[in-house]
């Protein structure tokens, strides 16, 4: 996407959406092969011969600087802990890719970027991802094109330069595993192109008439972000809003209201917030929307005694994937389960208290993945033939039902 490959024949088409469509031929045509069909993210490996025809595809576009030999390569991987500095091309002006590695924090990265980034004024990609930084250079805001910024990992950085936000052409941002940040940018507003954005903060608030102002986000993910407590109330106003992922923010108490109103959100995971309450009964009162929800994963919500209603109902007609797992409380599924009609995969984990399947199960024609693991007493109730829940889900051809413990 940010070096503009994506075509599509269709108009007004997602640029995601066509990406989605190219892996999956590509999967189709074995030039990728999936390794795991994971809720998030999905992986892919590729072929060596593949890899080989596909470099030579690429001639002298793509290339380290083990073997730079020209001033045309367009995507260059450079490994700082083994390659000196010098070895660096003067000549970089028509890169448009950098994918540079400092696990070791061998070189001073901090001035080397600063340098690179003044010989490559038309990078659309640069990749920084744990390069050990404690800084960005601020002549970053020269990079008008730049379109994909990976930070991701660098957990010394404490600020980002407020210059950053003059990165108007900028799509992605990776800031997880940025433990060090002690606040976003105060401008971070202005990133107005930006479609995906991951976050790790020290921060306890986030600031309203932020995040909320990038009405460009398909993408949001909050990561390892140990002190914050609310997100922003404002969150409404990200009516283009595709995928929210929260994960390990340990001391998060709610959500906002205005999450009910985002309704072209079709991936939501929750995972490991153990201080989140979930049931705001008042929003199960009001919500009203028609929701597009596909994918939906809860997990690590100790608090969590029943599903949230005002999440799942809304969506009843389009969830398709749900996951719940290390939910120590949850004692039973909703009796209007049943509505669920969309859902394929049904995964459950870790929910000792939960005792039985709801009735209705067996209306669930669409189910053809389900999966129960370290679930003992359900886990015996679900035995095939014999288990007392085994009618409700006879009709499953791909069924999973860990080993029960009977003592």
């Amino acid at each position: 996407m940010a070096n503009g490959f994506l075509q599509s024949p269709y108009e007004n088409e997602e640029p995601e959406d066509i990406g989605n469509r190219y892996i999956q031929e590509l999967l189709s045509r074995s030039f990728f092969q999936q390794v795991e069909d994971n809720f998030f993210p999905f992986i892919f490996k590729m072929h060596d011969l593949v890899h080989d025809v596909a470099l030579s595809v690429a001639q002298n576009e793509v290339n380290s600087c083990n073997h730079y030999s020209t001033g045309n390569v367009r995507h260059l991987w450079f490994d700082l802990s083994k390659q000196d500095a010098s070895q660096l091309p003067n000549n970089l002006g028509c890169l448009r890719s950098l994918l540079l590695l400092d696990e070791e924090g061998k070189a001073d990265s901090e001035s080397l970027i600063a340098a690179v980034i003044s010989r490559s004024k038309h990078l659309r990609v640069l990749d920084l991802a744990n390069c050990s930084l404690e800084q960005l250079p601020n002549n970053i805001r020269y990079l008008k094109q730049l379109r994909y910024l990976n930070l991701a990992y660098n957990g010394n950085i404490k600020r980002l330069p407020n210059s950053i936000c003059n990165l108007q052409s900028l799509q992605t941002l990776y800031l997880d595993g940025c433990r060090g940040i002690e606040e976003l940018p105060k401008d971070i507003r202005y990133l107005i192109s930006l479609r995906e954005l991951w976050v790790t903060t020290k921060q306890t608030r986030l600031h309203e008439k932020g995040i909320s102002c990038l009405t460009s986000l398909r993408t949001l993910i909050f990561s390892e972000c140990e002190n914050l407590e609310k997100l922003f109330e404002d969150i409404q106003n990200l009516t283009a809003l595709r995928e929210l992922y929260i994960n390990n923010c340990h001391n998060l108490v709610s959500l906002p209201q205005g999450l009910k109103y985002l309704t072209t959100l079709e991936n939501l995971a929750i995972v490991n917030c153990e201080n989140l309450d979930l049931t705001m009964e008042e929003l199960e009162l009001e919500r009203k929307e028609d929701g597009s929800l596909r994918k939906l994963a809860i997990g690590g919500v100790p608090k969590l005694e029943s599903l949230p209603q005002w999440i799942l109902l809304g969506s009843a007609k389009t969830l398709q994937h749900l996951c719940i797992g290390e939910l120590e409380n949850l004692s039973t599924l909703p009796t209007w389960f049943q509505h669920l009609t969309s859902l394929q995969i049904l995964e459950i984990d870790d929910c000792p208290k939960l005792l039985f399947l709801p009735e209705g199960m067996q209306h669930l024609t669409a189910l053809k993945r389900f999966m129960i693991e370290r679930c003992p007493k359900l886990s015996k109730r679900c035995i095939e033939e014999t288990g007392e829940d085994w009618p409700k889900i006879a009709h499953i051809l791909d069924f999973y039902c860990d080993e029960t413990d009977d003592k």
